[in-house]
């Protein structure tokens, strides 16, 4: 931008009485520590997903949002299948309870897993001139300077951040959350199916199960082995499943948000159409904005990283949403509360 001026010290903009609002739109790794920093400086904040890259970091962005009061926006849209469909069917109990909800390439849903992984065996190579290394890295471990490590393609590395899970995952989910009245709580039990994890580089995962305490159950597919979310013999993608019935889709045209959707009974679908919209999550209505935005994103973002922390433990796990702790596994809630890289700290 012509005029603008530049800075490798995200610290000299904030001391700026003529900056108003803050766009942290740098790597996840450093999107807590900027937001916060500009919080405490009275800025307003516009964070970029995904919020942050772990849980813990969440937790203290949405404590700095409350405690210093400041606006409030999150840079995610919606994307995927028609999240009405899924508000009224959680809400209005056609399906039965519990209620399984698939995300899925066969109903709209993709995780970008194969764009977003990172390499392993890097040989270092030469810091660029052009490029501050050790800023760059922050609060994350140091690592040998690579190009891949740089860009769009940081997003494959677990320093950085979490993936096409947590890329896609904050877009996708953006208002299948708050359908279900989830935006102040988060799985209880969670579990993935993925090859065995390399400690920093992202690679394959195939589908994760979120349960929460309500037994509402996320099922996210990536479409990397076809057999665990096929369509069936009549192309029919299953979308929303409870004791009563099911919801799926059969693929046509209109992108994301099209093709035909139908139900097993077929009433159920017809019924679905005319059921009443609900009012929406009452914890959230309570709080202010600025604090229930957060708060949303962070319970949002808190799906696809406990996806992770069970694709990287290679185990399920049991997680309290209130604590903010996995239960009894100290190895997981390493990953939910990593040390960051002095001086930098929470």
């Amino acid at each position: 931008m012509p005029g603008a001026e530049g800075y490798t010290d995200f610290r000299r903009i904030l001391d700026r009485k003529d900056v108003d609002e803050v766009r942290v739109l740098t790597p996840p790794h450093w999107h807590t520590l900027i937001s916060i920093y500009a919080a405490q400086a009275g800025k307003s904040v516009f964070c970029e997903k995904p919020l942050t890259r772990t849980v813990a970091e969440g937790r203290a962005f949405v404590e700095a949002i409350r405690r210093y009061n400041v606006p409030f926006r999150y840079g995610a849209h919606t994307e995927g299948p028609p999240w009405d469909l899924v508000s009224k069917a959680y809400h209005s109990g056609l399906l039965g309870r519990p209620i399984t909800i698939y995300e899925a390439q066969g109903i709209g849903c993709n995780f970008k897993v194969a764009a977003w992984r990172g390499q392993v065996n890097q040989r270092p190579r030469p810091v660029p001139d052009w490029l501050d290394w050790e800023m760059f890295v922050g609060p994350a471990p140091m690592k040998p300077y690579h190009p891949h490590r740089l860009h769009g393609s940081f997003r494959g590395y677990w320093d950085y951040d979490g993936g096409g899970l947590t890329d896609m995952a904050p877009h996708i989910l953006n208002m299948m959350i708050p359908a279900i009245d989830k935006d102040a709580t988060s799985p209880v039990e969670i579990s993935a199916d993925a090859p065995p994890a390399d400690d920093d580089a992202v690679g394959m995962w195939y589908q994760s199960k979120l349960r929460y305490a309500d037994g509402t159950t996320l099922v996210l597919d990536s479409g990397v082995k076809p057999s665990t979310h096929a369509p069936d013999s009549a192309g029919r993608s299953l979308f929303i499943e409870g004791p009563k019935g099911r919801v799926y889709r059969t693929p046509g045209s209109g992108g994301r948000r099209g093709g035909e959707w139908g139900s097993d009974p077929p009433w159920i679908m017809d019924a679905l159409r005319h059921a009443a919209a609900p009012a929406g999550a009452p914890e959230l209505k309570s709080m202010p904005a600025n604090v229930a935005a957060v708060t949303h994103a962070h319970r949002v973002n808190c799906v696809a990283m406990l996806t992770n922390v069970a694709v990287r433990t290679g185990r399920t796990i049991c997680f309290d949403p209130v604590a903010e702790q996995v239960i009894g596994d100290e190895e997981a809630n390493r990953l939910i509360d990593p040390p960051m890289r002095a001086p930098w700290h929470l």
